[in-house]
């Protein structure tokens, strides 16, 4: 059985083939496909594909907000593991296990996934600042923490279990898990960065130390990066024979193929500097005041961004980010636009500037807290 290839192809005629008995008492040429059926599966599967033509379908970058039900709000947040400060039209999401590196445990994954989604249903917040406590940013993964136990901390309620059942059998499908076996705790940490990315608002990282593995994985899922100067990034998965497979797709997104293949492949020790320069970071400063003067200014100018616009072209970005400029791509520019053109916002903030007034987003601006 070894030594069979299902792709072999038997040029002589079927009827002919009266080969000597294989080990197990079968002719050997029993198991060997002929040309033309072969040529039959594949004009079947050629068919198949073209009817579908994934190659003519819109990206669609919207966010899946079904995995998951929140369980604490930010009103009356209950996790200690991650802390949430509000501010007028601006909130902080913190890492709080400075004792531990603010590894990231089954308790620090819940406190996001909640974070998250409630910053998902609250569009009165436009900018969102991330960052952790203490002297780093995050360790990254915590490895005595075995993502099942997200479950355990938050039971998913009937309607989300049917759909994480949906997509643990689109991701079984999908070859996501080989053995059979699909982990819904990893499941769930997939979506969590995809949720993280298409967040509504402009989200900031506030680098205030080094990030390593998933630290550097919520920087790349940020709009915008902040980083003191003495921080550093990277990624050693490879150095344990692993790869940072579910942060990936966001590295490469934020910095190329070509400084990705670099830093995971090499595991490279990535100081600030080098971050900026490969656009993982936009800005480096020497003390986390000096990010907070930069954040106010930050502020000052996505106070002047209609919110929903704003939400439109991270979506906008996300869509044709890495796409061939292809004709579906430009018909999804095209919808997007017109999407827009005739939104509320949209039609308010033309009234407002013909009668040279402030616009309604303008009217309350975004006031960070520090």
């Amino acid at each position: 059985m070894a030594d069979w290839d299902p792709f072999a192809v038997d040029d002589a005629p079927v009827a002919e083939t009266s080969a000597a008995p294989a080990a197990g008492g079968g002719s050997a040429a029993a198991g060997r496909i002929s040309k033309e059926d072969l040529d039959k599966v594949v004009e079947v599967a050629w068919n198949h594909v073209c009817q579908q033509a994934p190659w003519q379908k819109s990206p669609n970058p919207r966010p899946d907000l079904e995995w998951h039900t929140p369980t604490t709000s930010f009103d009356n947040w209950q996790h200690k593991d991650v802390s949430v400060e509000q501010g007028t039209g601006i909130a902080y999401v913190n890492i709080n296990r400075p004792d531990f590196s603010n590894l990231m445990n089954d308790s620090v994954l819940v406190g996001l996934i909640d974070a998250l989604f409630n910053l998902h249903w609250r569009p009165d917040h436009r900018l969102v600042v991330f960052s952790g406590s203490g002297s780093l940013f995050c360790g990254g993964a915590d490895p005595d923490t075995d993502p099942d136990t997200i479950l355990a901390r938050a039971p998913p309620q009937p309607h989300v279990w049917k759909h994480i059942e949906d997509l643990k059998n689109a991701a079984l499908k999908a070859g996501a898990f080989p053995d059979g076996n699909a982990k819904i705790g990893l499941l769930l940490k997939m979506k969590m960065w995809h949720s993280w990315m298409t967040l509504p608002q402009f989200t900031l990282a506030l680098v205030n130390g080094s990030a390593m593995g998933d630290g550097v994985g919520c920087v790349c899922c940020c709009d915008m990066g902040i980083a003191l100067r003495t921080a550093f990034f990277t990624l050693t998965d490879v150095k344990v024979g692993l790869v940072p497979a579910f942060i990936a797709p966001y590295v490469v997104s934020k910095i190329g193929t070509g400084h990705a293949k670099r830093m995971i492949a090499s595991a490279e020790n990535m100081s600030a500097e080098k971050a900026k320069h490969c656009g993982m970071i936009n800005e480096v400063v020497d003390s986390v005041e000096d990010a907070h003067k930069m954040i106010k200014d930050i502020a000052e100018v996505l106070t002047a961004c209609g919110p929903r616009s704003v939400e439109a072209a991270k979506q906008l970005v996300i869509g044709v980010g890495g796409m061939p400029i292809t004709e579906p791509i430009m018909f999804y520019t095209g919808r997007m636009l017109a999407q827009v053109t005739v939104s509320d916002e949209a039609k308010d903030g033309m009234v407002r500037l013909q009668a040279r007034q402030p616009k309604p987003w303008e009217e309350t601006p975004i006031a960070p807290l520090y």
